[in-house]
């Protein structure tokens, strides 16, 4: 009798090419598809031994590889790995393909530290790093209702500086006005700026803001840096043993990353090392961050170096310390895998 291939060969349910972190962070039949490889077993094991409070090693990693070796779809598990407990079935399913060395590992490290870590979803080119990390945590953390763990920054400041004039000083709040249509823009579009962490239109306003008040300066003693902000929230978050801490993933970082490897010395590279510095002395104030790129900082480096030829002994030099601050994998499959 013929049979049908179906009878005995079933597609693992959940498994697409196609994943969104941000929209499906709660489709837990597509983690439970999950089919690891070895190098994403080795991925979840760091994972795992990273959640040690005390651990030693990098907090950074930058996820590396082409179209349809399951980058996303990696970082959808490792993501509800950091929300939920390991005995969710969903996540049991995906533990029951690893080697049991692995399962040892992340069952112990993750039960010693039970509580959910807030996840910061970023995609792609979503402006400045600094920036771009500053308003993916209050997004996070407004989606939690946990707005109230904010710390006054000096963007929240300016905005309240801005309300004064208008509210109390009306001739201070006209020459405000004036000056910020003659940089191109308007005070509702400062304001929204500002509320976004947008760095440049905080200088803005401090350029301004001599030209309104006769002369003074802006003087301001709250953060303004993404380094600062996430230290003070992942206190607030840890207390009450409510969350164990941040975890930041940003897909299709490849954006960026070309903007970090033609100035590693300017302030995208700078802002990125300052950060994965961060939460490598995070310890017990976790905060963890995966970097999902096609290419390494090498390939990118390479790539560059054909369309120009000079300074490149610097720029590699310069490329290097960002990798140091990283771990890195490869995503491939084996013959045998695929």
């Amino acid at each position: 009798m013929t049979r049908k291939l179906s009878e005995f060969i079933k597609i693992s349910p959940g498994f697409k090419a196609a994943v969104n972190l941000r929209n499906e962070r709660e489709n837990l039949s597509k983690v439970a598809g999950y089919i690891p490889t070895e190098v994403a077993r080795e991925i979840i094991l760091d994972f795992a031994k990273k959640l040690h409070p005390t651990t030693p090693d990098l907090r950074s990693r930058i996820i590396m590889g082409t179209y349809g070796t399951g980058k996303s779809h990696l970082a959808l598990v490792l993501l509800n790995f950091f929300l939920r407990p390991v005995a969710t079935q969903e996540l049991q399913l995906v533990m029951e393909k690893l080697d049991r060395d692995t399962r040892d590992v992340l069952k112990q490290y993750r039960q010693a530290v039970p509580a959910p870590y807030l996840i910061v979803n970023l995609y792609g080119n979503e402006g400045n790093i600094a920036d771009s990390l500053m308003m993916g945590l209050r997004r996070a953390l407004t989606a939690e209702g946990l707005d109230s763990l904010l710390p006054q920054t000096a963007f929240d400041t300016a905005i309240k500086r801005i309300e004064d004039f208008e509210q109390n000083y009306p001739e201070s709040f006209v020459i405000l006005k004036q000056k910020v249509e003659e940089s191109g823009h308007t005070v509702g579009e400062l304001k929204t700026c500002l509320a976004e962490y947008q760095k440049k239109f905080f200088d803005l306003f401090r350029a301004i803001y001599p030209l309104v008040t006769n002369g003074a300066q802006f003087d301001y003693l709250t953060m303004t840096d993404s380094v600062s902000l996430y230290e003070s929230v992942v206190k607030e978050l840890r207390k009450n043993n409510t969350y164990s801490g941040i975890a930041v993933f940003w897909d299709e970082f490849g954006h960026k990353m070309e903007e970090v490897v033609k100035d590693p010395t300017g302030k995208e590279g700078l802002d990125l090392q300052a950060f994965a510095e961060a939460c490598n002395a995070s310890a017990m104030n976790q905060i963890h961050l995966y970097l999902f790129c096609h290419r390494s900082l090498k390939e990118y480096h390479d790539i560059l170096k054909i369309v120009s030829t000079s300074g490149h002994q610097k720029l590699k030099e310069d490329l290097s310390k960002i990798e140091g601050r990283f771990k890195q994998y490869i995503l491939k499959s084996t013959d045998t895998e695929t």
